[in-house]
This record gives structure tokens, sequence and C-alpha cells, in this order.
């Protein structure tokens, strides 16, 4: 999404009526008072002027009132090269450049001060080429145009300024949206490094260590304990080939079935203590159905929770206390092993597993707590609004 602003677009207004004021100067009066010179001049001085107006902002910057000043210069040089034909130039340039004070200079005593300044060349010029009474009847006609184009200025002005505030609006626009979308990128792939640690990560973990007790089984002649443990190996396989599926499933669709929650806890933990040999106490209480996400969240945090206690908790027994209730979810899992320090829990248990437990936790809006101290186990707590 990129949005390029139009830079010329609200100069092309004054640029094209500076081009009007020529070609009525030019075409629209007796030919017949013109020469080569005259043309010349005249045709160079409006491109001197129209070009000062477009590189304002590089030449002149802060200081408007010398560009305002040499812009007088110029229109009143028009007259000395046009000489008696300035009528039309002048009533069209002078108007218009007073419009450009009001919209430009936004101070009350500068835009009076301009205006002066080019009614006060006007007279001068009127007196010097058709005497005091043409020239107060031509400053009159003047003030009747100005008038109109003071009108018009307003206008365009607040249509300008509305432009501006559109286009600023927008700008502010696509970088919400490019904050927006690296945020989004930064979520997915946070979720896939949750996702691939909880399951390719975890399962694979596992699987090592399985072989390893295999191969002491095999050295030692232990040949039925052996294939036990590769049977095992095996289906453990097969369930971590299954999640890997379910994880590029889930990448692909985006799906919202409902899961009975009760039920996915109760095969994990049952698995827990298949593959162990800790005293498990607690149980799972109350039904309740959920969608995928909250489900496979709950799940992987109870999974993490599980694996971190075989791994790193040296524990001998685990205390497991789940409710289900219709407003929220209440887990609750102690062990009695070595615990450790929570504000420094380095690897010794699972610094990833922990970051991705408080991730699952703030991506479903629950509120996770650990408790944990050297030596006396580990409490974690988790309260899931539903």
């Amino acid at each position: 999404m990129k949005i390029k602003k139009d830079i010329l677009a609200p100069e092309l207004p004054v640029v094209g009526a500076v081009l009007i004021v020529y070609t009525a100067t030019i075409f629209f009066q007796d030919r017949a008072n013109w020469n080569l010179n005259s043309i010349l001049g005249f045709s160079f001085l409006i491109v001197l002027h129209a070009a000062l107006y477009l590189c304002r902002k590089v030449l002149f910057k802060n200081r408007l009132g010398i560009y305002f000043f040499v812009q007088g210069i110029l229109i009143f040089l028009l007259s000395l090269v046009i000489k008696e034909l300035y009528q039309a130039a002048y009533l069209g340039l002078i108007p218009l450049i007073i419009s450009q004070c009001i919209h430009l200079l936004k101070d009350r005593i500068k835009i009076m001060s301009a205006v002066l300044y080019y009614y006060g060349i006007y007279m001068f010029t009127g007196i010097l080429f058709d005497g005091l009474r043409n020239g107060l009847y031509a400053l009159s006609l003047l003030m009747l145009i100005s008038s109109a184009m003071l009108a018009y200025g307003y206008f365009y002005t607040r249509q300008l300024q509305a432009h501006e505030k559109t286009q600023s609006l927008l700008y502010e626009l696509e970088s919400a949206y490019d904050k927006l979308e690296a945020m989004t990128r930064e979520a997915e792939r946070q979720k896939l490094a949750r996702d691939l640690h909880d399951t390719l990560s975890q399962g694979l973990a596992g699987v090592l260590m399985k072989l390893e007790a295999s191969e002491v089984h095999l050295e030692n002649g232990n040949l039925e304990k052996s294939r036990e443990i590769i049977r095992s190996t095996t289906r453990q396989v097969r369930c971590n080939l299954n999640e890997a599926r379910a994880i590029i499933q889930d990448l692909r669709l985006c799906r919202e079935d409902s899961k009975n929650l009760r039920t996915a806890i109760d095969q994990e933990i049952e698995y827990f203590k298949n593959e162990t040999q800790l005293l498990i106490a607690g149980n799972c209480s109350g039904e309740l159905s959920v969608n995928t996400t909250l489900c496979k969240n709950v799940l992987y945090i109870v999974r993490e929770v599980l694996v971190n206690i075989k791994k790193h908790a040296k524990a001998s027994k685990v205390l497991i206390n789940i409710t289900l209730e219709a407003d929220r979810i209440y887990m609750r899992i102690e062990d009695n092993g070595i615990g450790f320090a929570c504000s420094r829990p380095g690897t010794s248990y699972g610094h990833y597993g922990l970051i991705g437990l408080k991730e699952r936790a703030k991506a479903i809006h629950g509120e996770l707590t650990i408790e944990s101290h050297a030596k006396c186990g580990t409490c974690i707590t988790l309260i899931v609004p539903v």
C-alpha cells in the first residue's frame, strides 16, 4: 500500500490562471499595439512570474515578504514593456497575487500590507499612463475584481486545506497499515515458533531420549525392553507426525470447529502417565466445548508444563487440578521437584518453553502465574475467561 502525494496539484490552478491572463492580454487586444519586442518581453516576464511562484519554497523558503516584493516589481515591469496594454495583465495578475497573499501569509497585518503594496503599484501605473481620473476608475474596477478573486481564494484555500488534511490522513493510514502488517508478520513468526517448539522440538527430544534408552537396553541384552521402547517411540513419532500435519492444515485453513476440552486434556494427562513413573494425583472436572484455537493453546500449555516437569523438575509427585466452567477455565499444576528462581529461569526449566507458556496465555487472554523456588517445587496456575 503506497500513497504518493501529487506535489504540483495545488499549484496548477494558479499557473492556469496566469496562462489565462497571458492569453487574454495577447489575443484579446488590438494587435496593432503589439510588436515583437513587447511580446517577447511580456512572455519572458510572465514565465518568470510563474517560475517564481512554483519555486518559491526553494528560492525564498520562509522569506515570503521578499517573494511578494519581487513579484510586485515584475508586475510593474510588465507595464513598462507593454505600456498602455497593461490593464488586462494587471486586472488578472494583481487579484491573483493578492489571493496568494491570503493563502500563504496567514497574518492579517502582512496581508493588508501586501494588498496596499499591489494597489499602490496599480494606482501609480494608472496615473503614469492614463492620468489621475482614469487611474481612480481603474482602481475601482480592480477592487471589484479583487473581491471576486478573494472569494474564490477563500474557497480555494478551504479546498486546499481539506486536500492537505486528506493527504495527511492517508499518509498516517499508510504508516498504520505498514505497522500492522509488520506486527502481523511478527505474530505469525511467534506462533509458528511456539507450534514448532511444542510439537516437533519436544517430539524429537522425546524420540532421542527413548532411542538412547533403547540403546542401553540392547547393550545389556534386554531385547524385550528395547522392543517395547521402540514400539513406544514409533507411536510417539506417529503422534508427532499427526500434530505436524494439523499445524500445516491450521496454517492453510482457518477452522473454528468446536472441540471437547475435557477429552483432550484427559488424553494428554493419560499419555503423560504412561510415559513417566511419577505419582500423579488430582482431577479434571466439568465439561466444556471450545473453539479450535482455545483448545489448542490450553492443551499445549498443559503439555509444556508436564514436559518441563518430566525433563527438568526431577519430581516424584505431580498434583493436577483442572476445573472447566461455563465462563472460565482454571488449571493448577504442582510438582515437588527442584524448582528454579523465577527471576532467572535460564535453561534449567525450559527457558523457551516458559516464553511459549506466557505467549499462549496472552493469546487466549488468560492469566498465567508461575511460583517456584529452588528445591521447593513449582506451581503453575492458569485462568482463562471463556
